[in-house]
């Protein structure tokens, strides 16, 4: 199979240099009408064998190359009525007219596996609509100047090409033509494109060199050729173009379309193509504010949620305190017994799995409406909101988090799998008015009176005296660690 894929290439290149060299030299012979087609039928062979013999993208290949055949079938047909001096070419141009809807549906074929997502797809249609847009003003209605009395086989061609074009422009933008297979298929319909608008805009009224319309056209299908059996590769979208900035340019373009549209007659088809890019603009714009608001919303979370174990941070502890006014509130301040004596002898590993599983029984046993926050190290707080908060209400809740925190813990030691038991000082404090710093400044003071108990809870209420025994550190807020 390569030995004939090789001869094949090599009769089409042969083939090729000598249609180009004639064309170009102004040669006018039937040779040179012979060998085109023959060169096109080594290109159709080529994509034949390879849509039969290799199994991946078999449908891309399968339309380019029937693509081919009806254009091919439009220059035989062309070519016979020549030779028979008939002025006739409407078959010729359903033939050629074929080309596009295959070569179209490849494209697509080619981009359906590499787009990753929604908004990426997105970004491509407003790419080529946009391009398809600026490609129309230009070519449609500026070089070529149609109006809408003007035949529908003489506006198919710049209309199909203006498609053709967006669909190329869109693959440019997601970063797919990086690899060389892809650039040659592109650069092949983009040769295609320059044939068409060239001969197009000229239309006989501005002297061309001999052949060069036959020269791009071929130049283009044997690129189709070439690269039908080369190895495609991994496909690695460049990853410094930003297909949305290259979306947001062609928008901009979309309504200048638009914009001149005003002032100067535009046929309906570029309208209707800039109003669809402006259209898919809004949306993607509606994407952005999205998701921007999305991340807002998670970046907002991430800074007042405590990275290791999920629960609220000290900041986020603090605003809720703030948020509650003068509602009563019962604030309770964990600290963990023998936690060092755990991180120092089984390793920080063992000490983050602690932690982590103090938090999920703390939010276990604690009541609903709770919040439940890690202030830094090996202290938690639980801030109980209730209109009937009181002294045994809160008692009950410590001594269920004290039970619930003294059972056993399965860790992972420096050594291997470890078990380890702790205690819990339970400081708590219950206040009528939610201020932050007078919260955290009693639930300390009777954190401290608890450890030095060892262990259990203290309540302190506002007003009563602190303990003379209580270490300096005790009476600092924890509004200053």
């Amino acid at each position: 199979m390569a030995r004939l894929v090789l001869m094949l290439r090599v009769v089409m290149l042969v083939l090729a240099a000598g249609v180009v060299a004639g064309r170009l030299t102004g040669v006018d012979s039937w040779v040179l009408d012979a060998a085109t087609p023959l060169a096109y039928g080594c290109v159709v062979l080529l994509l034949a064998l390879r849509v039969w013999f290799v199994r991946t993208q078999r449908l891309v290949w399968a339309a380019f190359g029937l693509g081919l055949c009806s254009s091919i079938a439009g220059t035989v047909y062309a070519a016979v009525n020549n030779v028979a001096d008939v002025r006739d070419s409407t078959w010729a141009d359903v033939g050629w007219l074929g080309f596009f809807p295959f070569a179209f549906a490849g494209l697509l074929l080619l981009l359906s596996d590499r787009v990753p997502s929604r908004r990426t797809a997105l970004d491509g249609t407003i790419t080529g609509l946009g391009g398809a847009a600026v490609f129309s003003a230009i070519v449609l209605d500026g070089l070529i100047g149609v109006t809408t009395a003007d035949g529908i086989v003489t506006l198919a061609y710049p209309v199909a090409d203006a498609v053709l074009f967006g669909t190329l422009a869109a693959q440019w933008a997601l970063g797919f033509w990086s690899g060389l297979t892809s650039t040659m298929i592109m650069g092949g319909i983009s040769l295609s494109i320059m044939a068409d608008t060239v001969y197009a805009a000229t239309d006989g009224r501005v002297p061309l060199p001999a052949g060069l319309i036959d020269v791009l056209y071929l130049g283009g299908i044997m690129l189709l050729g070439l690269a039908a059996w080369r190895q495609p590769g991994p496909v690695r979208p460049d990853h410094d173009r930003d297909p949305y900035r290259v979306a947001i340019w062609l928008a901009g373009g979309a309504l200048t379309v638009l914009l001149v549209a005003s002032q100067t007659p535009l046929s309906e088809f570029t309208v209707i193509l800039a109003g669809l890019t402006l259209v898919a603009g809004m949306a993607r714009m509606g994407i952005t504010v999205r998701e921007l608001e999305a991340v807002g919303r998670e970046r907002y979370r991430e800074a007042r949620r405590d990275a290791l174990t999920g629960l609220a941070n000290r900041r986020a502890v603090l605003e809720r305190l703030d948020r509650l006014g003068r509602r009563p509130v019962a604030l309770m301040l964990l600290d963990l017994d023998r936690f060092k004596q755990v991180n120092d002898v089984h390793g920080h590993q063992a000490g983050d799995d602690l932690l982590v599983q103090v938090a999920a029984r703390l939010a276990e046993v604690s009541r609903a409406g709770t919040l439940v926050g890690r202030l830094g190290g090996d202290e938690f707080v639980l801030v109980v909101e209730d209109d009937d908060v009181g002294p045994e209400a809160v008692a009950a809740i410590a001594r269920r988090v004290r039970d619930r925190l003294r059972d056993t813990y399965r860790l992972t030691g420096t050594d291997g799998p470890v078990t380890a038991g702790i205690d819990v000082s339970i400081g708590i404090t219950i206040r009528d008015d939610a201020n932050p710093e007078a919260l955290l400044h009693d639930a300390d003071l009777a954190m401290y009176q608890a450890k030095r108990a060892g262990g259990g809870h203290v309540l302190h209420m506002p007003g009563q005296p602190v303990a003379p025994a209580l270490p300096p550190t005790a009476r600092e807020s924890l509004l200053d660690r």
